[in-house]
């Protein structure tokens, strides 16, 4: 299921346009730099698959609304070389879009993604690891390995991450985590820990367990979970919105705020769904509420620098979201001040890998 936006979108930015608001450098530079990429995005999301086996609670999967198919092979390709021909080298695969690893093909795409020289994120939540799929995993080069998990035992797993179970799924991580590192793999394994409580203790358990098992700290990522554009009840409710930021909001979370920026993910990401649909951030929108497009008869290159993207970087240029379904309600474009790990590292791997 798709949705319209608000109102038609307007015409392309122009300088003009600019200077008739009182911008920010932050909000300046960022359109400087997508103008000298002519509006191209850095990273595609891309949903191999619409199912998923697991039902989490911190995800915004459960919002899916659409058919839940797997991509074909064929479209993939066509997808593959409209990215390259765009200028896109990164591809993520999302767990929020559903559990790539369950498409029939799965290796077979991730081939020739490599073939096509693309930089792969894959977030997964590892229950359909074993020793045989591993060891092929290892040998894909992915760039950066996302799995899913946080807790320290049986209760603590299980109860956020409805379906899985905790003896198996630690079994596959830890195994992962020893064959990559036999091997000696290029391969960046981080666990994506995202909480639904604001919970120290629980952390601090969380990350002595993967130590204990053979994580070093910088693979660990340990996060509180954002609100998927409003849509998720986590953290404290404030004039209708729920989330873990620490926020004064009104009516919206920052409806004509003096330091809002551009969502560093509509700037650098797109989403592609499993029927070609493309939304305009890649990151939270599962449900085709920004959709830009298609992938199937519309270039990336007509997309951005079409009306409807155009008109969403007007609303955040104007620091007035009213209307712009999702974005009006989300915590996510602070980034680190929204997920602020309990436990700092120098970076934040999963920002720069995903984007």
């Amino acid at each position: 299921m798709m949705h319209e936006q608000v109102g038609e979108p307007g015409g392309k930015l122009s300088q003009n346009n600019r200077n008739t608001i009182n911008t920010s450098r932050h909000i300046d530079e960022d359109i400087k730099k997508l103008e000298e990429r002519k509006y191209l995005p850095k990273t595609a999301y891309i949903q191999l698959s619409a199912k998923c086996n697991l039902k989490c609670l911190m995800c915004g999967y459960a919002g899916w609304k659409g058919k839940r198919k797997d991509m074909d092979v064929e479209f993939f390709e066509i997808i593959l070389n409209e990215l390259k021909k765009s200028g896109i080298k990164r591809v993520c695969l999302f767990g929020a879009y559903g559990e790539s690893m369950l498409h029939p093909n799965f290796f077979r795409m991730i081939n020739m993604a490599n073939k096509k020289g693309m930089s792969i994120v894959l977030n997964t939540n590892g229950t359909l690891l074993n020793k045989e799929n591993i060891k092929r995993l290892v040998e894909m080069d992915i760039f950066n390995l996302q799995f899913s998990f946080a807790g320290y035992n049986k209760e603590s797993y299980e109860q956020v991450y409805r379906g899985g179970i905790f003896e198996k799924v630690t079994e596959n991580l830890f195994m992962l985590n020893d064959t990559i590192k036999t091997a000696r793999a290029a391969t960046f394994l981080e666990v994506n820990s995202v909480l639904i409580n604001d919970d120290k203790e629980f952390s601090e358990k969380c990350k002595r367990y993967l130590i204990k098992n053979g994580l070093k700290e910088n693979q660990i990522l340990i996060k509180l979970a954002g609100n998927y554009g409003g849509r998720k009840k986590l953290g404290k409710r404030l004039n209708g919105v729920y989330s873990f930021k620490n926020t004064s909001m009104d009516n919206t979370i920052h409806t004509i705020r003096e330091n809002i920026k551009i969502c560093p993910f509509l700037i650098k990401t797109i989403g592609v769904y499993s029927d070609g649909t493309v939304t305009a951030c890649g990151c939270v929108d599962n449900e085709g509420f920004l959709k830009i497009g298609s992938i199937k008869n519309e270039t990336i290159f007509s997309m951005r620098n079409g009306k409807r993207y155009q008109n969403m970087l007007e609303k955040f240029i104007s620091r007035d979201l009213k209307g712009l379904v999702l974005c009006e309600r989300c915590d996510m474009q602070y980034g680190s001040k929204v997920f602020s790990s309990v436990f700092p590292m120098k970076g934040d791997a999963t920002t720069n890998y995903s984007l």
